[in-house]
């Protein structure tokens, strides 16, 4: 076993540049993106379209064999975030150590196998256990690595939420509507803007470097 193991292993460093690179950059993108859609969308079309259905594989669209990979709910944009950012953080910390080339063949046999058993036994496929499993990864590879949790949650999370804020009409007492980049060419059209904008440079050229050099000398 373990001459087939060092086989596997030596197979795997030999290779490890092929395949697709940063491949949880892919996965998480294209989460974030069919998240964002079905928020927007109350039918859910594209959920329908990218979800796993036994019935509708057999009738010949095998893209669902894949697609489903794209479905991530963590319950609330709060939590989907720092998942996807978890998973993101993880994969690529396993994806340095292992490789491109193992890591694909980690992530891909993942699908497959699930797509069997969903096949054949349950016919319901998602790749909650499968993201997991980088945890498991991750810990066995990095024992004594300390996940920044609240970096993500109180750092990370609210520049996610202002970001993600700013495409929309956000007003109390009533339900957020999309409106786009139209609060970014109101901003940049407004000359309270560019003033503030100047004077905040004005004060972080001058106060940020004698206040630099006062620490230094005190």
């Amino acid at each position: 076993m373990k001459r087939l193991r060092h086989r596997f292993e030596s197979f795997c460093f030999r290779n490890r540049n092929k395949g697709i690179p940063n491949l949880m950059l892919f996965v998480t993108l294209g989460s974030a993106l069919v998240y964002i859609m079905n928020s927007l969308d109350e039918s859910y079309t594209l959920y329908n379209i990218l979800c796993f259905n036994r019935q509708l594989i057999l009738q010949g669209q095998l893209w669902r064999l894949f697609t489903y990979a794209f479905i991530y709910d963590g319950g609330g944009f709060l939590f989907t975030a720092i998942g996807l950012l978890c998973y993101y953080s993880l994969g690529r910390a396993v994806e340095n150590s292992w490789g491109a080339f193992r890591f694909n063949l980690f992530y891909f046999s993942g699908i497959i196998l699930m797509d069997i058993y969903a096949m054949f036994i349950n016919g319901f496929a998602d790749v909650y256990y499968l993201n997991l499993s980088l945890f498991l990864a991750y810990a066995t590879m990095y024992p004594n690595t300390h996940f920044l949790l609240f970096f993500i949650m109180f750092v990370v999370y609210p520049m996610f939420m202002c970001v993600y804020t700013s495409f929309f009409d956000a007003t109390m007492g009533r339900e957020d509507i999309f409106v786009g980049f139209e609060n970014y060419k109101t901003l940049f059209n407004d000359p309270v803007f560019w003033k503030a904008l100047k004077n905040t440079m004005i004060i972080v050229v001058v106060s940020v470097p004698v206040t630099c050099a006062f620490s230094l000398w005190v």
